[in-house]
């Protein structure tokens, strides 16, 4: 990692990504490597690939990942098959350091979110694989002071939880939902 955070600050990128895959093969829950290569790839004009490593480093929580992916890659979309997704019980984790969880039922493309004891639904929109909008019902709408309109995509499926991406209004948020059943 030392050798490829020098060969950074000498901007021979090429050099730094070899020893950051390096790394990244010694420690793969690192997520430091991930970024700098993320960085270096999309200073190389890789940016496809850029955005893949910097998604990688925003799975295992690094906070600086999640600004440079949200500068340089929001037009990046991964074409991530989330019909495993589309019904069931999740848990979702917000990743920005308040480990603050919460429940979601999706049923009939209705999203079901259980939050302070109280219960919001809205139309579940699918705009193409793992991307998705959430349009609250006259009731939620009601209930809530502020309802703000969003767009979400879905950037890396693991297993049983995917880690996402919304953007709403002027910001950025990541998060994670694990199926439950």
């Amino acid at each position: 990692m030392r050798k490829a955070l020098d060969d950074i600050k000498k901007e021979d990128f090429k050099s730094a990504k070899i020893n950051l895959e390096k790394s990244i093969e010694l420690d793969s829950k690192n997520p430091a490597p991930y970024y700098f290569k993320g960085f270096s790839e999309i200073i190389m004009n890789q940016e496809e690939q850029g955005c893949k490593s910097l998604i990688e480093s925003i799975y295992l929580n690094f906070n600086h990942a999640k600004q440079l992916y949200a500068e340089k890659c929001l037009r990046f979309n991964p074409k991530l098959n989330i019909q495993n997704f589309r019904t069931g019980k999740y848990e979702l984790m917000f990743l920005d350091n308040s480990f603050y969880k919460y429940e979601i039922e999706r049923k009939n493309d209705i999203q079901f979110e259980k939050y302070e004891g109280k219960i919001y639904s809205g139309k579940l929109v699918w705009l193409g694989d793992g991307d998705y909008t959430i349009i609250a019902d006259e009731k939620t709408e009601k209930e809530l002071d502020k309802n703000p309109k969003f767009y979400t995509r879905v950037l890396k499926i693991e297993g049983d939880e995917y880690l996402y991406i919304k953007i709403e209004e002027n910001q950025v948020a990541y998060g994670i939902i694990k199926k439950l059943q």
